[in-house]
């Protein structure tokens, strides 16, 4: 389970983290607690890292890697701010390092904000690229398109503010990196869109990832997957339920339930479980809806036929029982191409009826105790 306990706010992360005393402690949390985190949650903790705004440890599902070195300077870029708010504040101040001098409230209150402008916009790229995973897991390419190139802009407006103000240029590797990471992304899930073999080929080879990132990666595969394959299985129960095929169309809109409710995964995936749900209900009403119309039309059918065949026989009551049947079939049938014929069809049997002498008393007397006991059983 997640940890719940000995938390706090921290500045750096602006988000509730874990205190620990010392590195030791973090290090036996995450020791014996890591398979039961895995269990519950997408993002383990693998590392454990020094925090000067809690001053003390946290633990971290961000590896080593161009990301967290981003973040540790993201970290030091807010701490230098909250210094030089300190200092720019005194009538007074002390150089800040190597390269800042200020000896008035002014130099240091402009520096601040230099700092706060150049994360607000490392903060926003961050933002953006969080819901370009979430727009990637739910398969909505396009929308993830327009926002990466808004992050690439502002990409651009950091590298602008970042060359003005003479900062270090390895600020800019955390944001560059995301970027980087959610263009990849895109443009490797829309090189799949359609093709089946490679997207379980492409599958197939993440399986042996288990970092966080590559988790992320193999949902917004597998939702891609599953999405095709729900829309090629609602083409095809179209197509056996105007075969009249209901027994293998049945199966297929259980296994689109199975897919719809049970396979869509990853942070954010609600919007595309919902959509799938949907897709399966609709599918669904429109068979009960096509099976019940199917039931009625061949029972109407088999009615006019035995009709026919009575008339044949010069059974001519039989006839007009079967006829009258018939109409109570047809008047709870949708008027689509294939009514007007059955239409036309029971109308020359009714003509042709009231062309032979037939005692119309017998007739409806039949027909009255037919109904009568039809509606009995």
């Amino acid at each position: 389970m997640k940890p719940k306990k000995n938390r706090c706010f921290c500045i750096g992360s602006q988000r509730p983290k874990m205190l620990f005393e010392s590195q030791e402690k973090a290090e036996n949390f995450l020791k014996f607690n890591v398979e039961s985190i895995a269990r519950s949650s997408l993002k383990v903790p693998s590392r454990s890292y020094y925090c000067s705004f809690c001053c003390g440890w946290h633990i971290t599902s961000m590896d080593g890697g161009e990301i967290a070195r981003g973040k540790d300077e993201r970290d030091g870029l807010v701490w230098e701010g909250i210094e030089l708010a300190k200092k720019g504040s005194r009538a007074k101040s002390k150089k800040v390092g190597c390269t800042i001098a200020s000896k008035s409230s002014g130099a240091g209150k402009e520096l601040s904000s230099q700092v706060v402008e150049v994360r607000s916009i490392i903060s926003r790229i961050g933002v953006i690229y969080s819901k370009i995973r979430i727009l990637l897991v739910q398969t909505d390419y396009e929308e993830a398109e327009r926002l990466l190139e808004e992050s690439r802009a502002l990409l651009e407006l950091l590298r602008i503010k970042v060359e003005e103000y003479g900062m270090e240029t390895r600020i800019l590797n955390a944001p560059i990196a995301r970027v980087e990471e959610a263009a990849g992304w895109l443009e490797n899930l829309k090189s799949l869109v359609g093709k089946q073999e490679e997207q379980n080929k492409a599958i197939a080879e993440l399986q042996v990832y288990m970092h966080s990132q590559w988790k992320s990666y193999r949902h917004m595969l597998l939702n891609l997957k599953y999405k095709e394959d729900l829309l090629r299985k609602k083409e095809t129960v179209g197509l056996l339920v105007g075969s009249n095929r209901y027994d293998e169309a049945r199966k297929l809109i259980d296994e689109m339930q199975r897919i719809a409710f049970r396979k869509f995964g990853g942070a954010g995936g609600l919007k595309i479980r919902k959509w799938a749900k949907q897709e399966w209900r609709t599918v669904d009403e429109e068979f009960c809806r096509s099976r019940g119309r199917g039931k009625k039309l061949v029972a109407a059918i088999d009615l006019i036929l035995a009709a026919k065949k009575a008339y044949d026989e010069e059974n001519f009551m039989d006839c007009r029982f079967f006829l009258m049947q018939a109409e109570r079939r047809m008047s709870d049938i949708e008027k689509d191409e294939h009514f007007p014929m059955l239409r036309s069809y029971a109308d020359s049997l009714w003509q042709a009826l009231e062309e032979v002498e037939c005692p119309a008393g017998i007739g409806e007397s039949a027909f009255d105790d037919a109904s009568s006991e039809a509606g009995e059983n």
